[in-house]
């Protein structure tokens, strides 16, 4: 991990002077996240393929022996090992294959897109020891426009919030808290709901680390947590594939 370093208050961010107790800065990059995907499948586009299994996983059927039957077009693959990484589908995909769909849990987000004149700011606003905002700017407009990302406990606290105009007018209000200094006249904020799927804890709060668990004969499923440590994720599932079907050639 890298320490947060304390940031002199002549170099504050604008939107920070004069509400901030302090500020400290990361030397961790903000990467987004379909371009690091589309990169991370180039090499491979001829061994990537996109199979609609429905929401229930139909139309799979995983074998005793190791091998995945596709009904429709009709297939039959034979791996050394299945790794299932598909995030909240990794349910479904644990019911067809006989693991326990309770190795995962769902905690729900109300996100928040914020749209206006606003600077470009990437940080959590931390009080107290919680994050009570997290905004990340997601993209800079032609027409001047700046929209932010905002997650932390506002999409936490606002996930059963029914009314998507409610969960928006409380997103406003801690924003206003959080950076009082913001001019948010004029600008527009929108929800959208998000749901985060992980191994499971039996306080449902979120759990620290990745997570790899054998379920089968040569199959694992795996949890990130969040993307920041998928690198970490894709060590644990190398070592736990090696020590079962030993070191690739």
């Amino acid at each position: 991990a890298t320490p947060p370093e304390r940031v002199s208050d002549t170099e504050w961010p604008e939107a920070l002077r004069g509400s901030a107790c302090g500020v400290y800065a990361m030397a961790e990059p903000v990467v987004d996240p379909a371009t690091l995907l589309a990169a991370l499948a180039a090499p491979h586009r001829g061994r990537i393929v996109r199979y609609e299994a429905g929401p229930d996983g139909g139309g799979v059927d995983f074998r005793p022996d190791g091998a995945v039957r596709l009904a429709a077009p009709a297939l039959e693959l034979r791996p050394r090992a299945t790794l299932f990484a598909a995030g909240e589908g990794n349910a479904a995909l644990l019911a067809r294959a006989g693991g326990d769909p309770g190795t995962m849990q769902r905690r729900p987000l109300c996100m928040f897109l914020v749209r206006g004149r606003l600077p470009a700011l990437f940080g959590h606003c931390v009080v107290g020891g919680t994050n009570v905002l997290t905004i990340t700017t997601a993209a800079e407009r032609p027409d001047g426009d700046t929209v932010w990302l905002v997650g932390g406990a506002a999409a936490e606290e606002n996930a059963a919030c029914p009314e998507e105009a409610l969960a928006c007018r409380s997103a406003a209000a801690a924003l206003r808290r959080g950076l009082p200094g913001l001019e948010l006249r004029g600008a527009r904020i929108a929800a959208y709901r998000a749901v985060r799927a992980e191994a499971s804890r039996s306080d449902h709060r979120r759990p620290s680390g990745v997570h790899v668990t054998r379920v089968g004969p040569s199959r694992w499923v795996a949890w990130p947590t969040k993307l920041a440590l998928a690198p970490l994720l894709a060590d644990e599932v190398h070592a736990e594939m090696a020590r079962e079907l030993g070191a690739p050639s």
